[in-house]
């Protein structure tokens, strides 16, 4: 729910999508089922959220 709150109220459609790449991720570290190539671009997508998130402390 934050997610899509913090999506509505900043305007930006990218933070939901950012999201479900890191959630991705963690889940992946525990499942280990992702190719490598795509841990690399999600990680990428990842620095992205976190950078948006510090923009907003």
């Amino acid at each position: 729910r934050y997610v899509s709150k913090l999506s509505s109220e900043r305007g930006d459609r990218e933070i939901p999508r950012l999201w479900l790449s890191a959630v991705s991720l963690h889940q992946n570290f525990y499942e280990n089922w992702l190719p490598g190539e795509i841990v690399e671009e999600g990680l990428e997508s990842v620095k992205e959220f976190v950078e948006k998130l510090r923009k907003l402390l």
